[in-house]
């Protein structure tokens, strides 16, 4: 008797905004193109953006969509599971949601099985999903290397820290604005509105 070995398969989670769900759809068309089965499990209301733009040709290939329902809050009602058109009021609401949703996920890994898992940043519940399951998973970064490098850094270096702390006492509400602001007004190089920056605080 012969034994049919099936294709490794994948359950990716991205987070629900368009700039992290590209990236994700990016990458399950690569391994897909590598023999490897795709379950793609977003909210309904990002899956059918996704099926209606026709980025992914979906059932019957390797990369299959695969609904993940929210619970649904009266303030988040379904057509709000996405950060597409999101009123700013409700972003609140769907952190929460999203992670009230690991019932759910569970429920999909039990029925598909999946090799492992691909989750965003935000959903740190989705690993532990997978591990009850003895499915192993990965966090696939979908930010730059200087986004990760400078929150590293962040962390890393007292000196970044003690500025960052002497910013925020000031109500400045965001460094990077103020450095782009100080380059667009005066005509300098990043470097040295940087320092003048660290001159003032």
């Amino acid at each position: 008797m012969e034994f049919q070995q099936q294709n490794p398969s994948i359950m990716m989670l991205p987070w629900l905004a368009e700039g992290h769900i590209s990236p994700y759809l990016q990458l399950a068309k690569k391994l897909s193109a590598r023999n490897f089965i795709i379950y793609f499990c977003l909210t309904p209301i990002n899956l059918d953006s996704i099926r209606k733009s026709g980025n992914v040709q979906v059932e019957p290939s390797s990369i299959q969509l695969i609904y993940l329902h929210l619970p649904s809050p009266s303030q988040l009602p379904p057509q709000h599971h996405t950060t597409r058109s999101l009123p700013p009021h409700l972003f609140p609401f769907l952190i929460p949601a999203f992670d009230a949703a690991k019932p759910n996920f569970s429920n999909i890994l039990s029925t598909f099985k999946p090799n492992l898992v691909i989750y965003d940043f935000l959903q740190p519940w989705a690993a532990a999903a997978a591990n009850e399951q003895d499915v192993e998973s990965v966090m696939f970064l979908t930010t730059g290397a200087d986004g990760i490098s400078s929150a590293v850094h962040y962390f890393k270096n007292p000196t970044w820290n003690t500025l960052s702390k002497r910013l925020n006492s000031k109500n400045i509400f965001s460094n990077g604005l103020v450095v782009l602001k100080m380059v667009l007004e005066t005509k300098t190089d990043f470097w040295n509105a940087w320092k003048d920056l660290q001159t003032w605080c």
